[in-house]
């Protein structure tokens, strides 16, 4: 196949949907097809892939103000976006964005129907959002009923890996799309359980105390991911680890039990699971966070604030749901430091919840395949 895939930010910007892109178009290369991946211009602290023969990535301007100023990671494309989209969606057999509130996306499905492009999926990763601040909200809400109706009608598929963001895609659609609930994988030659002696090489490679309880976030430095929620929810004999980007003022200052590392290439993040008690991470309304998926990979617990569309991974072990609220944060982190189940078990629940790559891409471009089938 000729793959075009659109994505509104990528790999070094730092995230998870960046994470999953990559894990995409290195999984489809290796399947043998020819990939072309528009994305925004912006940078930040991940690798930067080499994919090589196969793959061209085109990296469109754009201006990130929303972003800079608001924590809001929404790019505003130049012009070039109509043009490189004009051009890719004539030369490819399926298209594949991911959002549907992005510029990108809107553009990339109404020119390749347009252009006859007969596979044009959708993946969303969060579905109709609620932020902390109101007007940000209201934008949110204003543009899912406009921007957002307009690309899941032109998807011919619609796909998710959570229940609840399925159904925001249903409603905005209407009724009789295709659609698809798909968890992703996690990279397993990157994440995995610690060997023996491991866990405690970890800790002193990063100066922690070996008896301390370390509660691990990681994650954009925003009220909306529960940055204030964990710092009012921690013990007193806890230390309290946060790495991401986004502004670290928002942490407490000067206590010696909050640390803060910068964000960092997923690779180097193995450290921080292998080192830690417990990921927490109390957001609200994600598609299903791929740092909590990463961190079971590596046998660590991790607390995850509930919602209905994540009835689906309540079976996973080594993972503990709370509600949005200090008390219930610390009571669902206390259970999972009393949690006895060994990292191994922890680590194969991932991989038992979640296809392998190969499988996830098969299932995710079935129709396309299907199509290119003799």
């Amino acid at each position: 196949m000729r793959v075009l895939i659109v994505s509104h930010h990528a790999f070094p910007h730092v995230g998870g949907l960046e994470a999953l892109v990559d894990l995409e178009v290195r999984t489809l290369v290796h399947l043998g097809h020819t990939i072309v991946h528009v994305t925004s211009d912006l940078g930040g602290a991940g690798h930067v892939p080499h994919y090589g023969a196969g793959v061209r990535q085109i990296r469109v301007p754009a201006w990130h103000v929303l972003e800079r100023r608001f924590q809001v990671p929404y790019p505003l494309f130049s012009p070039r976006l109509v043009r490189v989209l004009w051009e890719e969606t004539g030369r490819c057999d399926v298209v594949h964005a991911h959002g549907f509130l992005f510029m990108s996306s809107v553009l990339a499905l109404a020119l390749a129907w347009i252009r006859g492009v007969p596979v044009r999926l959708l993946t969303d990763h969060g579905g109709v959002q609620r932020y902390h601040a109101r007007w940000v909200t209201a934008l949110a809400r204003i543009g899912a009923w406009t921007v957002g109706r307009l690309t899941t009608l032109l998807a011919t598929r619609l796909v998710a890996y959570n229940t609840r963001v399925l159904r925001d895609l249903h409603r905005l659609a209407g009724p009789g799309k295709p659609s698809l609930f798909l968890p992703y994988p996690v990279d397993e030659q990157i994440f995995r359980a610690p060997g023996s002696g491991e866990r405690a090489s970890a800790r002193r490679r990063l100066g922690w105390q070996e008896d301390a309880i370390y509660v691990l976030f990681v994650g954009r430095l925003i009220a909306d991911k529960g940055v204030r929620l964990v710092c009012d929810a921690r013990r007193a004999d806890w230390k309290l680890v946060f790495c991401g980007p986004g502004d670290a003022r928002i942490l407490p200052r000067g206590e010696a039990s909050v640390h803060y590392y910068p964000p960092r290439p997923r690779p180097q993040l193995v450290e921080l699971y292998h080192a830690a008690d417990v990921l927490v991470l109390p957001s609200a309304r994600e598609g299903f966070p791929l740092v909590v998926r990463e961190a079971l990979a590596c046998g660590l617990r991790a607390v995850l604030a509930y919602e209905p569309g994540y009835e689906a991974y309540r079976h996973l072990p080594g993972l503990f749901f709370c509600q949005r609220e200090p008390s219930s944060i610390r009571e669902a982190i206390e259970r999972a430091l009393q949690d006895t189940t060994p990292s191994e078990l922890i680590a194969a629940g991932q991989r038992g919840s979640a296809p392998s790559p190969e499988a996830w891409v098969s299932q995710l471009y079935a129709d396309a395949l299907g199509r290119k089938t003799p």
